[in-house]
């Protein structure tokens, strides 16, 4: 599974692992920073040039970049689940969203602390801190696939959710509300009091601990977004050999938001028995609560 993948990957033992949770997270988070940026760095680096300098350069970036995905995360119980109003609710995605940029650039062969990206809603925005360039705003297409998923969930009653414009705005992410446990045409018979899918998420308002539940699926648009970063593993074959009409509209007007993370989901299986058996519920529910989460 990923999460042992990765604890190789930084020299760990797995054992370790088991005896503390925030641990366990800190590691697979700046371990994903550190693989992601140091083969990113490593395959885009220049032609003829000493790999092993780019994969040193990856490698501490990268661990920057996964520490700062942790602490957005775990900023969530405190500025999320457990805020007084929503004004602060937009700090978490910006720390985990500095942590991206950080790797992307690694990944890229791209100065550090150069150029930033922040996701809003349908649109990723790009940016630079240093220079004349001017900011890019592209749009994000598996925002489409999310908010048809999201919306189909309803209450017992049915009545389906409904968009939470406060939230929305205050997470930076399409959020819907409902009534009471929700549920969808095709999982009838399985409740639950909150659902994401990618890029949109819902939540019932009607439970007392409702704002965990959106910190929870929160932090699974993180999870979404972290995968997206493989995209620069592909960046040098795209440039290669896409045609020059495609690369400008995708450099211009779309980011291409694969759903990789399905992958590693699907791989972490879902257990109705012990929900939190799948290492990314496990994540979402230990930082959007910061209690023990018994796993097995």
């Amino acid at each position: 599974m990923l999460k042992y993948f990765i604890s190789i990957a930084i020299f760990v033992p797995s054992i370790v692992l088991s005896q503390n949770q925030d641990n366990q997270l800190l590691i697979y988070n700046v371990g994903f920073g550190v693989v992601t940026s140091g083969v990113g760095a490593v395959i885009n680096k220049p032609k003829n040039s000493d790999w092993k300098k780019y994969l040193i350069k990856g490698i501490w970036q990268g661990s920057i970049g996964g520490f700062l995905h942790y602490a957005g995360k775990k900023s969530s119980y405190n500025f999320i689940t457990e805020a007084n109003n929503t004004a602060t609710y937009i700090i978490p995605k910006i720390l985990h969203s500095a942590g991206s940029s950080i790797i992307e650039s690694s990944a890229l062969d791209k100065p550090f602390l150069k150029d930033w990206h922040f996701e809003y809603g349908p649109v990723r925005v790009d940016f630079s801190t240093v220079g004349s360039e001017k900011c890019c705003f592209r749009f994000l297409p598996y925002f489409i696939n999310s908010v048809l998923s999201i919306s189909q969930y309803h209450n017992a009653d049915n009545k389906y959710v409904k968009i939470d414009f406060v939230r929305s705005l205050s997470l930076g992410v399409l959020t819907f509300k409902g009534n009471d446990l929700l549920f969808t045409n095709q999982n009838y018979g399985n409740a639950v009091s909150g659902s994401s899918s990618g890029r949109v998420i819902c939540y019932s308002k009607d439970l007392d601990n409702y704002t965990q539940t959106i910190a929870h699926e929160n932090i699974h648009t993180f999870q979404f977004g972290e995968y997206q970063l493989l995209n620069t593993w592909f960046n040098k074959l795209v440039n290669q050999f896409a045609p020059c009409s495609i690369e400008k509209l995708f450099a211009k007007y779309i980011y291409a938001d694969i759903p990789y993370f399905s992958i590693p989901y699907r791989l972490e299986g879902i257990n109705n028995e012990n929900h939190y058996k799948n290492f990314f519920e496990f994540e979402a529910q230990r930082f959007s609560t910061n209690q023990f989460v018994q796993r097995y």
